[in-house]
């Protein structure tokens, strides 16, 4: 039987809305998992200063220390899309808000596009 292993990384410093980790092999976009005493925290890998990663969480710091373990996930932050999303009430991830739980369906990631301002069409109707 073959094993998977995980190569965690760690936090060494929390600087308000942010993190900085020691992690192997993160890239920015990719999706991480901060492993705290009480819960685990998600967030995305957006930068580097000199060998660690910048994670902006995508919850609350509040509980991480130094020394809790990071783990980079190598994958893009994602969502679900597709039929069974309709109707539903969930978070960006594709998780229901009722019990938290994924919906099946097909992972697309999040992605932000660059977008010209000078080339938007002028907005016409108010909202």
């Amino acid at each position: 039987m073959d094993k998977v292993f995980r190569v965690y990384g760690k936090v060494v410093k929390v600087s308000g809305v942010y993190l900085e980790a020691t992690v192997p092999e993160g890239a920015v976009g990719n999706q991480c998992i901060i492993k705290t005493e009480t819960e685990d925290v998600e967030g995305e890998v957006i930068g580097f200063h000199e060998n660690r990663c910048l994670i902006m969480p995508f919850g609350s710091l509040l509980g991480v220390k130094t020394g809790d373990r990071v783990w980079i996930r190598r994958e893009p932050v994602s969502t679900v899309v597709g039929e069974k999303a309709l109707g539903q009430i969930l978070d960006p991830f594709g998780r229901r808000i009722s019990d938290g739980r994924l919906i099946p369906g097909e992972k697309r990631p999040i992605e932000l596009k660059d977008i010209n301002p000078l080339q938007r069409e002028r907005i016409r109707e108010v909202f």
